[in-house]
């Protein structure tokens, strides 16, 4: 086995999150256009929004800081990228509190969604249940990983 001073550079485990770490955000990205697209397509996204906001009671009290968080939260997973690129001590910080706050918004943005709207338009479908799949799997299994790894401790160190 490697002495732990060698253990440092995006290799071992870390290639795996370095690799998610860079395709996150374009992810993100395709993931906005793809729910927002649909508000523009008329090309008339306040007639749109006005025509939701009668149509489906407390809509903007949901569209708007729905809105707002993804735009702040595709900056933090761009500005992820930097921070890893230039191997900032900061990078697994961020990261760990990136994930926290994914699961907390998902919590207080379905909750919201059943109690301002109700059960006909809450709905976990495949995009949902894949958001929250990889929310588990990175608390489990990559946030011990940036507290515990000798490669994080030595790789992130600027």
């Amino acid at each position: 086995m490697k002495d732990k001073s060698e253990l440092k550079g995006i290799g071992g485990w870390l290639i795996l999150v370095a690799i998610g770490v860079f395709i996150g955000p374009f992810y993100a990205v395709i993931i906005d256009f793809i729910t927002y697209a649909p508000y523009f397509e008329d090309g008339d996204f306040w007639g749109v929004l006005s025509y939701l906001n009668s149509t489906i009671p407390n809509f903007s009290l949901l569209f708007w800081p729905e809105t707002l968080f993804a735009i702040i939260f595709d900056f933090f997973l761009f500005y992820l990228v930097y921070l890893l690129i230039k191997k900032k001590a900061f990078f697994p910080v961020l990261y760990v509190r990136l994930i926290y706050i994914q699961i907390i918004y998902l919590i207080v943005d379905y909750g919201a969604v059943y109690l301002l709207f109700g059960e006909e338009y809450f709905d976990i479908g495949p995009l949902e249940a894949r958001a929250i799949f990889q929310l588990l799997i990175s608390l489990i299994i990559w946030v011990p990983y940036m507290y515990k790894s000798v490669r994080v401790k030595n790789t992130f160190v600027n």
